[in-house]
């Protein structure tokens, strides 16, 4: 199916991971973009193949408004333990850290047009 979809090459360079399907994808409407619009979105979870193969990530697919039956289409084309390639940018990248080991306070410097900020610990 060559349904349009969102394009994701305007928000910088673009990396590929591989891996395989964990989890049958969801279709959801979300609020995407500056002004809010609900647009179907679908959400995979995926288990990375490779040196760290014992990681996952998740990744979402934007399509246009009105496109909720080709979202749906290509879920259903996503079958767990299918092995695909997905490419993400890099720059919209968001980091989860199941284990933490510590968090401590970082003193800022303060600029000439802004005070310093107080540290709580």
């Amino acid at each position: 199916m060559n349904a349009p979809v969102f394009d994701a090459t305007g928000f910088g360079p673009l990396i590929e991971m591989e891996g395989t399907v964990a989890a049958k994808p969801i279709v959801r409407i979300k609020p995407v973009g500056e002004t809010g619009e609900p647009m179907p979105v679908l959400c995979l979870k995926v288990h990375q193949v490779g040196p760290q193969g014992n990681r996952s990530f998740t990744c979402e697919q934007i399509f246009p408004i009105g496109q909720h039956a080709a979202a749906h289409a290509r879920a259903a084309q996503l079958k767990p333990g299918l092995r695909i390639k997905v490419q993400v940018a890099l720059d919209l990248a968001e980091y989860h850290f199941p284990v933490t080991a510590h968090i401590s306070a970082v003193k800022t410097q303060a600029t000439p047009n802004q005070p310093q900020e107080a540290c709580h610990a």
